[in-house]
């Protein structure tokens, strides 16, 4: 049972870059979304302000 636990915990190459990828993808999502929160307020203000002096 010891050396199945020991095995199991080993991962092979494809199985850690396949995840390495995983949460590559998950990162680039949250960034992508905290992108849009962070940018949508100064879209808006700089609207304005481009309507105001026009």
């Amino acid at each position: 049972m010891a050396n199945r636990n020991r095995r199991s915990k080993h991962k092979t190459k494809l199985e850690t870059v396949s995840e390495g990828l995983e949460v590559a993808e998950y990162a680039a999502k949250l960034l992508e979304l905290l992108w849009m929160v962070i940018s949508w307020p100064f879209r808006i203000v700089f609207a304005l302000l481009r309507g105001l002096f026009d």
